[in-house]
């Protein structure tokens, strides 16, 4: 869909009880499409949260399962569902629309099958109020399908490195930057992903991006797994869930674990050949921000090569992530 059917979207919405009159601190946002069973793992994380001056925007892509009532399950005021009437088919139209209907200063997403740590919000909002940046995010862990977790990425020097992709369910930034930055682009204009898009396009723009140095969210990606929609898997969600619940150290136990994955991305075990595919890369994503371009599209063709064919595309990595993830195909309309 384009920027001028965007513009034309509707929604609708659960009228919120007796919802507050005084703008909150943080607007949270879950985009969210046909994975209601996953739902209540992303709002619990909220509801969890140790900083509680927020409101919640649930922003279904055009849901046709149970979302709605999942969601009013939920009956804290704070809380709202709203569902586009027509489908956008990717991330940034539930994400532009939230901003839209954003009451809060700062504005938080959280991907639906994320989990946050209670003090996400609480160290975040901390280090926007003390500082002039435009946007924090923190460190990630990086759950993956066996069971195992690792950090995602580092930031040494707590800023943003072009290479590297901070998880848009790490973000936390000024309303404003939106207006600055613009809307997030359809999957059909970019060469990657429209949240990665959006944070390229605001570190070229000079937008101020500070790393929180503290692991505050588990990162549950269907990138890496098949077929979580048409399985309707939640089995990882549930067990992180419970895992997080019942164990007070669960962080401090997973950063030990971390340090010794045999998939680091920071590269504490120096496997020769991750180490030389991972300096290949990072050689690639130098020259391409020289030549101005964002090295996740770098990335991205290299991961998906049959997916681009001999020249990048936009649209390919979302219409690969579609088959991957059993979703049916996009069609352009």
């Amino acid at each position: 869909m384009r920027r001028a059917a965007m513009d034309r979207v509707t929604h609708s919405e659960l009228p919120a009880a007796s919802a507050p009159v005084t703008a909150p601190v943080v607007t949270v946002i879950i985009q969210t499409f046909n994975r209601s069973n996953i739902l209540e793992y992303a709002i619990g994380s909220v509801l969890a949260q140790t900083f509680t001056d927020w409101e919640l925007l649930v922003m279904g892509d055009g849901c046709t399962d149970d979302s709605a009532e999942v969601v009013a399950r939920f009956t804290d005021s704070r809380i709202r569902f709203v569902n586009l009437h027509e489908r956008v088919g990717d991330q940034s139209g539930p994400n532009n629309e939230g901003v839209r209907l954003a009451r809060g200063r700062y504005v938080a997403y959280l991907n639906h099958d994320d989990i946050w740590l209670s003090d996400h919000l609480e160290k975040t909002v901390a280090a926007l109020d003390s500082s002039d940046a435009d946007l924090v995010f923190t460190l990630q862990f990086e759950a993956d399908p066996d069971g195992r977790v690792r950090v995602n990425a580092c930031y040494p020097d707590a800023g943003f490195d072009p290479l590297l992709h901070p998880n848009n369910s790490a973000w936390v930034f000024r309303r404003e930057l939106h207006d600055r930055v613009g809307p997030q682009r359809t999957r059909d204009r970019v060469y990657t992903f429209p949240t990665r898009d959006w944070i390229h396009r605001a570190w070229r723009l000079g937008a101020k991006l500070g790393a929180v140095p503290a692991a505050t969210i588990v990162v549950i990606s269907a990138t890496t797994r098949r077929n979580v929609y048409s399985e309707r898997q939640c089995h990882e969600q549930a067990e992180l869930w419970r895992q997080i619940a019942a164990d007070p150290s669960w962080r401090e136990r997973k950063l030990i674990e971390a340090w010794g994955h045999n998939r680091p991305t920071h590269l504490r075990v120096f496997d020769s050949g991750v180490l030389l595919r991972a300096l290949w890369m990072r050689w690639l994503g130098r020259a391409a921000v020289a030549c101005g371009i964002d090295p996740e599209a770098i990335y991205c063709y290299h991961r998906f090569p049959r997916k681009w064919g001999i020249l990048p595309r936009r649209g390919a990595v979302i219409r690969e992530l579609y088959r991957r993830r059993g979703l049916s195909p996009w069609k352009k309309k």
